[in-house]
């Protein structure tokens, strides 16, 4: 995948959180006894850690990943290609 296609994955995911916060916050007092509700607040507090920090970039974990497995001159050669 490329790094753009990382990028718009990671807007995607923003977005997702946002709606799933929504959901939560409306209906949790409805919900709250219900099993399928712990899951949900499961699912949010991953998200939470992840998007709502802001230091999650999918692409710069990638180019990090990319470069410990490349030399320093392949890394710059791939940089510029």
């Amino acid at each position: 995948m490329s790094i753009k296609a990382f990028t718009t994955l990671e807007s995607a995911l923003v977005e997702e959180w946002q709606i799933l916060e929504r959901l939560y916050y409306k209906g949790k007092n409805q919900h709250r006894s219900a099993l399928f509700w712990r899951h949900v607040g499961e699912v949010r507090r991953i998200l939470k850690r992840m998007v709502g920090s802001g230091k999650f970039r999918a692409s710069n974990t990638l180019e990090c990943v990319r470069g410990s497995f490349l030399d320093s001159g392949n890394a710059e050669m791939s940089k510029k290609a």
